[in-house]
């Protein structure tokens, strides 16, 4: 052995597989790293230290010295453990390198992996942004549309408060013109009661001056019973006043009885008139015209009287009544040289029977003026039934 490892031959080849070894042993440093750890010929410094080139040319082969054929076989063991070493460290190198080789490449797949979760991703946020692109222009659409619905809502609460405004105002015041227009109907009743009771009163007055008029004979007050208000001129004037009320009645009845006049001549002319004489006038029924002579009182009752008698009711009425501004006086009695009422209604039932003159106007009055007769019948001679 050691003849053959002090041939010059092999020490050639061993140093080629030391610098082989150390090439290979420097590639897997300078991929795997150095593995630190001391060395076991030189334990002050690190077997990744150690140049083996160094150490061989400074153990180098002198032939025939056997301290160095000692120190030789010596540092091929020492060579040999190392390359036991080195072999070891190689495969544990290789190992590793394996693994993270492997490693490498499940990282390399788990990158490529995630780069398309990446491009995924990537797709997914670009849709994304165009639906919040589309999502925000939607959004401002809809804030538009929320300020329009806004301002209309704040224009209706706006309007609807107008309006209970004015409904209230339209309340307040409809409540005032109802209690307006209450008190209006109100005084339009009592206004139509008052003015019903003034049109009976102007009719009663009205009544009264006729009566007074057409019987002032009744209606006379006696000296004795006129009650004077202790003032002169203050009596003078009610006198006035109603002698002024008595002179426009009889005006009145005077025009009514002018046309009457004027239409009696207009039928006479016309030959529609008959003419019967006074002392036919007075005949009974029972007697013929002619030779029948009327009873006294008759023959001397004049149409004037006849044209003044009403009914008992009338006068009795008419009596009680007097003018304003007059004091009531009562009825004046009867005079002796006056017929009594009991007379009178004797001779105004012959007279009717009689067909007397009166009866006959009323009804030539009531045949030309229907209107007329109509109208005012209060004033013309009530006629008794037979």
């Amino acid at each position: 052995m050691a003849h053959l490892l002090g041939s010059q031959a092999c020490m050639d080849s061993l140093r080629k597989d030391l610098t082989d070894l150390q090439g290979a042993i420097v590639d897997v440093f300078s991929r795997a790293g150095p593995v630190r750890f001391p060395s076991w010929k030189f334990p002050d410094r690190v077997a990744c230290d150690l140049d083996m080139v160094a150490l061989l040319e400074h153990y180098d082969h002198v032939p025939g010295d056997p301290e160095f054929t000692q120190q030789l076989e010596e540092q091929v063991q020492l060579l040999a453990g190392r390359l036991d070493g080195a072999s070891q460290q190689i495969r544990w190198a290789s190992t590793e390198l394996d693994k993270e080789k492997a490693r490498v490449d499940s990282m390399v797949r788990h990158q490529e992996s995630l780069q398309a979760k990446q491009r995924a991703l990537l797709q997914q946020l670009d849709s994304l942004d165009q639906e919040r692109e589309e999502l925000r222009g939607s959004l401002d659409e809809a804030e538009a549309q929320r300020a329009h619905v806004e301002e209309q809502l704040q224009r209706v609460q706006s309007e609807r408060e107008q309006g209970q405004c004015q409904l209230r105002a339209q309340q307040e015041l409809l409540q005032s013109l109802q209690g307006e227009k209450q008190g209006l109907e109100q005084a339009t009743r009592d206004l139509q009661l008052t003015i019903s009771e003034l049109e009976l009163e102007l009719v009663e007055l009205k009544e009264q001056e006729r009566l007074l008029v057409a019987f002032p004979d009744l209606h006379r007050p006696v000296e004795a019973q006129i009650q004077s208000s202790g003032n002169v001129t203050d009596d003078m004037e009610r006198q006035v006043q109603a002698n002024d009320i008595r002179i426009r009645v009889l005006q009145e009845e005077n025009g009514r009885l002018r046309s009457m006049l004027s239409k009696i001549r207009e039928v006479a002319q016309q030959g529609g008139l008959k003419l019967i004489p006074q002392d036919q006038l007075w005949a009974p029924p029972s007697q013929g015209i002619q030779g029948a002579s009327p009873p006294a009182q008759v023959q001397r009752a004049s149409p004037g009287l006849l044209g003044r008698q009403h009914l008992p009711g009338s006068r009795m009425a008419s009596a009680g009544r007097t003018l304003p501004g007059q004091p009531r006086t009562s009825p004046p009695q009867q005079p002796c040289g006056r017929p009594s009422k009991s007379s009178l209604e004797d001779v105004t039932h012959s007279t009717t029977c009689a067909h007397n003159p009166i009866r006959a106007l009323a009804r030539l009055r009531r045949r030309l003026s229907p209107s007329q007769s109509q109208g005012g019948p209060a004033h013309q001679p009530q006629e008794r039934p037979m």
